[in-house]
């Protein structure tokens, strides 16, 4: 099962059994891509309720959890990050992770 879902980003989801993965992608132009800013609006949401698990591939971000505590997150990382939380992309190089929870519910309206 193949998805595309786009924000800001252009995210690919592919299933594998209850996992899934996913490669998020700022487009061309897309320095300084904001959860809140980029996704949060659209779906009616002011931070992410999706937990996340997985692995940064290259590039760098924050993730700023709801009760104040950040975390950068950088090439080879491997993260968890509760629900309740803001992320943005750090600097010039897109970042790129693979998630193995969390993203089949990306964006969503839950």
């Amino acid at each position: 099962m193949f998805r595309l879902r786009r924000t800001t980003h252009l995210i690919v989801v592919a299933g594998l059994g209850p996992a899934a993965t996913s490669r998020g992608v700022p487009l061309a132009g897309n320095r300084g891509w904001r959860w809140s800013l980029h996704v949060g609006p659209a779906i009616g949401g002011s931070s992410c309720s999706v937990e996340h698990v997985g692995i940064v591939v290259s590039g760098r971000a924050t993730a700023a959890m709801d009760d104040g505590t950040i975390t950068e997150l950088r090439s080879g990382d491997v993260f968890h990050i509760a629900p309740g939380h803001d992320s943005w992309v750090v600097g010039d190089e897109p970042y790129v992770s693979l998630h193995f929870l969390g993203a089949d519910r990306y964006a969503d309206r839950s």
